[in-house]
């Protein structure tokens, strides 16, 4: 019998370029969530004055898929660490999602948004979107 395909988060590891740490780690923001949404393909509209609705059906318009994809963002919250500078102001970088036991996702993003949460007796933390550009190279675990 073939094992279920069911994965949970824990130890899935998020890299952006060097800027998170210096070096290509995620251990000094501690990654507590990722998000990824937002993915959307055009749809292109090729009704034309001939075409018609089949009876007994409801519409009629048609539609083909856009050739290009926006693969979304990516919005990322952790363990906020005030010795590192946070990524907002770094040029596109790499990004690389290491599933935990599966594979990875690897595309170049730039940071749009970071947030600090600094609350009384709880740990501090931050949230970051990143845009991804181009495509995404999926690799399998």
């Amino acid at each position: 019998m073939a094992s279920p395909t069911v994965n949970v988060g824990t130890g899935t590891t998020m890299v952006f370029g060097t800027v998170f740490s210096g070096t290509p780690s995620t251990s000094v923001y501690e990654v507590t969530s990722l998000s990824w949404g937002g993915a959307s393909r055009p749809e292109i509209e090729t009704t034309h004055m001939g075409t018609t609705a089949s009876p007994a059906t409801f519409g009629g318009r048609t539609w083909m898929p856009g050739d290009v994809v926006n693969a979304g963002q990516l919005t990322v919250e952790g363990h906020f660490n005030p010795d590192l500078t946070p990524p907002i102001e770094a040029a596109a970088g790499q990004l690389t999602i290491a599933w935990a036991g599966a594979g990875s996702w690897v595309a170049t993003a730039i940071c749009t948004s970071f947030e600090l949460t600094v609350p009384m007796e709880e740990a501090m933390g931050f949230t970051a979107t990143f845009q991804i550009s181009a495509g995404v190279e999926i690799t399998a675990g």
